[in-house]
């Protein structure tokens, strides 16, 4: 690999993690303004981390977000998805590795259901076109399940947890004993 190969999907100058997670514009910066009439964000508002407030913590944001979920993980069973949700929502509004996961979800979910409202106003359009709109829902959902697999960390039965376990120098009980090693500490 040379020179600027190494680098996807970044821009000149941006740092690889700032752009990769990022939250979609979709199309914000084309000629057209985008399927939303969406301005370019400026650079410090890609760079923020989003903030969920515990007062926004309602019964109607987690029923949206898990609804955006279930829809996201379509391979998932939807009990499954649920207590995924559950257990972000049990951690807070700080939930996730950043502390941003359920405001990211949030954003996220609004992003959907602004989708799915600009599909409404145009299916009665002749000739309207739904790319931008179908790449917007991909490029989305990607995003759903990147954030909402940050539930398997809360999970302690999950593989996910036995790393991060490890990873701070706690020791974590399991197994059959059968390995012939003890586990190091």
């Amino acid at each position: 690999m040379s020179g600027g190969e190494g680098k996807k999907g970044g821009r000149e100058g941006e740092d690889d993690l700032d752009w990769i997670n990022d939250m979609p514009t979709y199309g914000g910066g084309e000629a057209d303004g985008g399927a939303f009439q969406l301005p370019e964000p400026s650079d410090q508002s890609r760079r923020r981390k989003p903030v969920l407030l515990g007062e926004e913590m309602t019964p109607a944001l987690k029923d949206r977000i898990t609804a955006v979920m279930i829809d996201a993980f379509d391979n998932y069973q939807i009990q499954d998805v649920e207590k995924m949700v559950a257990r972000l929502w049990a951690a807070g509004p700080e939930a996730g590795p950043d502390g941003s996961t359920l405001a990211r979800l949030k954003m996220l979910t609004e992003e959907v259901e602004s989708i799915a409202a600009e599909s409404r106003r145009r299916y009665g359009t002749p000739g309207a076109s739904f790319e931008d709109l179908y790449e917007g829902l991909r490029v989305a959902r990607s995003r759903v399940r990147m954030y909402g697999k940050d539930a398997d960390a809360l999970d302690p039965d999950s593989w996910v947890s036995f790393l991060n376990d490890l990873s701070k120098g706690g020791k974590k009980e399991g197994g059959d004993g059968k390995d012939g090693g003890e586990q190091g500490g």
